[in-house]
């Protein structure tokens, strides 16, 4: 039992669906995997703001003098 959730390179951590004699058994573990794959999936990171020069040193400016988060509410990076 143990054996069917040993790593393998496509899919680490998840049962090979090769590995089932039947093949309707097959096609229910590769569906289950790729919803357990979609599932943990990590969410894509935001994009980053894009700032010009003249804003990153008002920022850096008001940064020095009132600290960090002050600037952030200041300027709700």
């Amino acid at each position: 039992m143990l054996l069917h959730w040993v790593k393998f390179k496509n899919n680490p951590g998840t049962p090979d669906p090769n590995a089932e004699e039947n093949p309707s058994e097959a096609i229910a573990v590769a569906s289950a995997n790729e919803n357990v794959i979609e599932a943990t999936e990590r969410p894509k990171r935001k994009p980053y703001h894009v700032y010009d020069a003249s804003t990153r040193a008002k920022i850096a400016r008001y940064a020095t003098f009132n600290g960090n988060a002050g600037t952030v509410r200041k300027f709700e990076l």
